[in-house]
């Protein structure tokens, strides 16, 4: 996760000549603080109709694996779009999606409405695909799109403070009707962001792009078979990382509802949460240097979840949010690490770049689909405090096992399909 001061370096090293990007940067902005704000309250309205919260992480885990059908097959009906196209359907759903949610009063309706949302998140990440590969070159891509994550980790970080005025004794019009208001403003800006693109000479070919795009789709059937055994290590942290956030995302906006006396305090939880992505950046590379991205990515994970398993035997709300924004500070420490050892694979062999890529989004979705189901079997059992407890368990044990046995040198060899240590 890429923090302010990538924005800063990079405005400091292109100054303003990629208003695109920056235009669809704040695009990202108003468009995470809508979707944010939907999938925090998501929760709230699915156990307000009286659903537990068993059903509750079952429904939520419905929209990654919406996500990864459509990611797979139906991306093929969209192999000659633009990203105009992608965000002009995107905006459309995105239009629909509140009004559905807001009207859902059945499980299976409540499971439409969560396959809508996977399904919208695709076609939000494919256009930014498409546009950072359309319109920069290959050099800035790293950079463009941690411009992007700087935007996104801010609408995400501010969607909850939102929520936490909005919020009342009931999830009423208004909150909706402020979501829309975001998406209005991310609209002109994707009106605007037209007009730039057409001023903007394109820097790959079309077909490239395409190219790029539908090799990536596709790789998530068959790079199990062909290169899943030589970063299997990786993928298993991909997908505790992906549980412990999806983990938050379920059962956090009901721990904050639960502290309502708290007032804007209890809010803070949230904030705790997700305000070390924007800092955290400026230390990662002496951290990296010293101890390398894998032991790195393994550290973050055993602090970060050795904190949350903690939680059981607090109870002041206080010491909750203080301990949730140092175990995210060490979790927001492993994921950039452990996207970085993705980056090694795929420096030592380039050609497979987009299968590895392919590989960490299907770790990524597992994780998205285990962690709500399981958060919501907790949360029953156990209780939503009890619940951060058992995911950082999980996650301690995890760690200590990859410390273990991951290799300090991992080699793909697509030839005999074996990894050379």
């Amino acid at each position: 996760m890429r923090g302010v001061h990538h924005l800063y370096q990079h405005i400091k090293k292109y100054g303003f000549k990629h208003k695109a990007l920056y235009c669809l940067s704040f695009l990202v902005l108003f468009w995470t603080i809508f979707d944010g704000l939907l999938g925090y309250i998501a929760p709230l309205i699915i156990t307000g109709e009286g659903l537990s919260k068993t059903m509750m992480g079952i429904i939520l885990g419905t929209s990654s694996i919406a996500g990864m059908f459509f990611d797979i097959f139906l991306c093929k009906l969209l192999k000659n779009s633009h990203i105009r196209r992608l965000y002009l359907i995107l905006f459309v759903i995105c239009a629909i999606y509140p009004l559905m949610l807001w009207q859902a009063k059945t499980i299976w309706m409540y499971i439409l409405v969560m396959g809508v949302w996977g399904i919208y998140y695709d076609l939000y990440n494919i256009g930014q695909y498409d546009f950072v590969g359309r319109y920069t070159k290959n050099d800035e891509h790293a950079s463009s799109f941690g411009v992007l994550q700087v935007f996104s980790s801010v609408g995400y970080l501010l969607a909850p403070l939102f929520a936490g005025f909005l919020i009342g004794e009931v999830i009423g019009v208004e909150t909706f009707l402020v979501a829309w208001i975001f998406l209005g403003i991310a609209f002109i800006l994707f009106i605007v962001l037209l007009l730039l693109i057409r001023k903007n000479k394109q820097v790959r070919d079309e077909k490239d792009i395409l190219k790029g795009i539908n090799k990536k789709r596709y790789s998530e059937l068959f790079v199990w078979e062909r290169i899943g055994k030589a970063i299997f290590p990786i993928l298993v942290l991909t997908v505790m990382l992906n549980i412990i956030d999806s983990t938050f995302w379920t059962v956090g906006p009901l721990l904050v509802d639960s502290w309502s006396t708290l007032g804007i305090i209890g809010s803070l939880f949230t904030t705790a949460y997700l305000l070390p992505p924007l800092f955290v950046g400026w230390f990662m590379g002496p951290i990296t240097a010293k101890l390398g991205e894998k032991k790195t990515a393994n550290l973050g994970l055993l602090l970060g979840s050795l904190i949350f398993a903690l939680f059981y035997v607090i109870y002041n709300p206080i010491i909750l949010i203080v301990l949730t924004f140092l175990a995210a500070i060490f979790i927001n420490i492993s994921l950039p690490a452990n996207n970085g050892t993705y980056a090694d694979s795929i420096y030592d062999d380039g050609s497979i770049g987009t299968e590895i890529e392919g590989e960490a989004d299907f770790a990524t979705n597992i994780g998205c689909v285990i962690g709500p189901m399981l958060a919501g079997v907790m949360a029953d059992t156990v209780g939503n405090v009890a619940t951060f407890s058992v995911v950082g368990v999980m996650g301690v044990i995890v760690a200590v096992v990859l410390l273990v046995i991951i290799p300090s040198k991992i080699r793909i060899n697509l030839k005999d399909k074996e990894k050379e240590n």
